[in-house]
């Protein structure tokens, strides 16, 4: 019996050997197989012309390979891949073009979320009864994409939306700050006095100065203005921002409206009318002096609060040093311009002088005695001290005395003087 026994556990261990063989070698012809079908499947699967052509039918794709056999199921599966790469990125394509077409139509993208969804059936349905679970992971996958991307972009336009009602609502406003015709600066302009007429006497009796007028006017456009911000989506700071513009720029309107009225005056007149803005400012807008004061002048400045009413005297005289400034220059640049004249007339009168006194023609002496009458002429409107100078020496040497000026003496010797400029001596 151990014989046997030993017969048979070698029996055994040769099977053992030979089904392990077996195995081996089966399993590498299945690897192979999906290698095979697997490249198969790739090489063959649908293109996207054919995916958009099922979709536009209606249609399932037909993909190479079988549910059976190792080799077509890897072709199988390998097609599906492709196809669920190739349908993805086309409908991503669709997707973000939609997308980038609506944009620039500036177009509310929340409106394609339909079209997407359509979109998304249509390359669904191209594998539905071939991968269910595939086209039900394509239908998640796109429809998370395609929501993610209206999402953003409604969000963005939604922003640009607001940020242009901002922007035109707020160049409105500007405009009504800024105008030179009507605004703002209408308002300080046309406001006047309010007041009442006694029916049994006739008599006028002011009710309301044009400052107090103005003031509620502002404050309502103020308020009309930042109550459309509001409407149109402006945030707190921009509000806030909008406010302090206006109230600067309505100061602004009313300092210039001063200032303007004041450069109206002529010069002597100038630092009258500062002053009188200034005691107007002092004893208040029913003072005598401020009753005087132009009616737009007046509504500018009793518009404002005290402290801002300061502001506007300190921008008056600062207005008015600096046209004096200015005066004071121009006078200055006149005086240099003056100055160099007198000097080049000088000069030729002593050069022709010169050439008059030596010059061997009758022509030439023609020649120089017209030019220097020439500067005599330009001198005289210059300078009334130079020009009776050279007044002086032109009687002395050409003998051709006016009456204007004969019986003084030379205080220099011209002559030798013109001589000197001309590098003679």
């Amino acid at each position: 019996f151990a014989a046997e026994k030993e017969i048979a556990r070698g029996y055994n261990q040769i099977s053992a050997k030979l089904d392990q063989m077996s195995s081996f070698f089966m399993k590498q012809a299945e690897g192979q197989a999906k290698i095979e079908g697997a490249e198969y499947g790739a090489e063959n699967a649908p293109t996207p012309q054919q995916i958009e052509d099922a979709k536009s039918s209606g249609k399932e794709l037909e993909l190479p390979g079988d549910k059976f056999s190792v080799y077509g199921t890897a072709a199988r599966s390998a097609a599906l891949t492709a196809v669920y790469d190739d349908v993805t990125l086309a409908a991503k394509k669709s997707i973000l073009q939609d997308l980038t077409d609506y944009e620039k139509q500036n177009l509310d993208p929340a409106m394609l979320q339909d079209k997407f969804n359509t979109l998304i059936d249509g390359y669904a349905a191209t594998f539905d009864n071939t991968s269910p679970a595939l086209a039900r992971k394509f239908r998640a996958d796109m429809g998370i994409y395609a929501y993610g991307k209206v999402s953003t972009e409604s969000s963005a336009y939604i922003k640009r939306e607001r940020d242009e009602r901002i922007a035109t609502y707020a160049a409105g406003a500007e405009l009504f700050l800024d105008s030179t015709n009507g605004g703002l600066r209408a308002l300080i302009l046309g406001s006047v006095n309010e007041s009442v007429t006694n029916v049994d006497t006739g008599d006028v009796q002011e009710t309301r100065t044009s400052g107090e007028v103005l003031a509620d006017l502002i404050q309502e456009e103020k308020k009309k203005m930042l109550t459309g911000a509001i409407a149109v989506g402006m945030s707190e700071s921009q509000v806030l921002k909008l406010a302090n513009a206006f109230d600067a720029r309505v100061l602004q309107v009313q300092s210039n409206i001063v200032l303007e009225e004041m450069y109206k005056q002529g010069s002597d007149q100038r630092g009258v009318f500062y002053a009188r803005v200034k005691q107007a400012v002092e004893k208040g807008p029913n003072s005598k002096v401020a009753l005087e004061l132009p009616p737009s002048v007046r509504a500018a400045i009793f518009s404002t609060k005290a402290d801002e009413r300061n502001t506007i005297v300190n921008n008056l005289r600062t207005g008015w040093n600096n046209i004096m400034d200015d005066q004071e220059k121009e006078i200055g640049f006149n005086n240099t311009v003056r100055e160099e004249s007198v000097r080049k007339f000088s000069t030729n009168f002593n050069q022709q002088l010169v050439i008059y006194n030596d010059a061997p023609t009758t022509g030439a002496k023609e020649k120089a005695l017209l030019s220097m009458e020439i500067s005599l002429g330009e001198l005289k409107k210059l300078d009334t001290e130079k020009y009776l100078e050279f007044k002086r020496a032109y009687d002395l040497h050409t003998k051709k005395g006016t009456g204007d000026i004969t019986n003084f003496a030379l205080q220099n010797d011209v002559n030798t003087e013109a001589l000197f400029e001309m590098d003679i001596v």
